[in-house]
């Protein structure tokens, strides 16, 4: 997972912030902090189904 969509997923799922103050903690927009968690659920998603498929 490529490193601003991992902690962005980071800042999301283990310190539980939200989309706004992710956004304001790295300068960027709150649709920027959107569309690197999903790009991070796409990730997690396609290696569950890379193991489920072994």
């Amino acid at each position: 997972m490529p490193s601003p969509t991992h902690g962005v997923f980071l800042l999301a799922r283990v310190e539980q912030l939200s989309y706004k103050e992710i956004a304001v903690r790295l300068n960027i927009d709150a649709r920027a902090v959107e569309r690197h968690l999903n790009k991070a659920m796409a990730h997690c998603t396609a290696a569950l189904q890379a193991t489920e498929s072994r």
